[in-house]
């Protein structure tokens, strides 16, 4: 999502990499430093990239972490 013209969110909190097949928890701010959330019932999808290997993960926010800002 491109937001105020920067499309990446930054890692403010969690571990510089991930081993294959891991999970941790992470916590991201917009570039623009505001992100307006959609109403209730909106899909939210978080989509992960990495370089090398090339890979995609997606995920969808839950509702308790949208609660909680």
């Amino acid at each position: 999502m491109d937001v105020g013209g920067r499309p990446y969110w930054r890692v403010v909190r969690g571990p510089r990499t991930l081993p294959a097949h891991g999970s941790a928890r992470y916590e991201l701010r917009p570039a623009a430093g505001r992100f307006p959330l959609p109403g209730p019932g909106v899909r939210i999808r978080l989509r992960a990239f990495t370089a090398s290997p090339q890979t995609l993960s997606s995920a969808d926010v839950q509702e308790a972490v949208r609660g909680a800002g």
